[in-house]
């Protein structure tokens, strides 16, 4: 169990996200990872576009592989949990 703090951010993906491929090779976890934490500091809906965005770049185009949702939720003040539009 971990605890969850004021600017802490949750983020659940399916495997379709780690798993989008580009002349064979994946996106994979380290480049999601990358992804998140240089946009740590925006709010939850522009984490996930961020790394939507990150995605399609890697595909050359709309990911056409598993699903490609994401929960997101922010713990603190005026935080709220969301997930991006498609």
């Amino acid at each position: 169990v971990a605890p969850f703090r004021p600017g802490d951010v949750l983020v659940l993906y399916p495997d379709g996200v780690i798993e989008a491929r580009r002349a064979g090779r994946e996106f994979g976890e380290e480049a999601l990872r990358d992804v998140l934490v240089g946009a740590a500091r925006d709010a939850p809906a522009e984490l996930a576009r961020a790394a939507y965005a990150a995605v399609r770049d890697w595909c050359g185009g709309p990911h056409r592989g598993g699903a490609a949702a994401a929960v997101l939720a922010a713990w603190g003040e005026g935080a709220s949990a969301r997930t991006p539009p498609g």
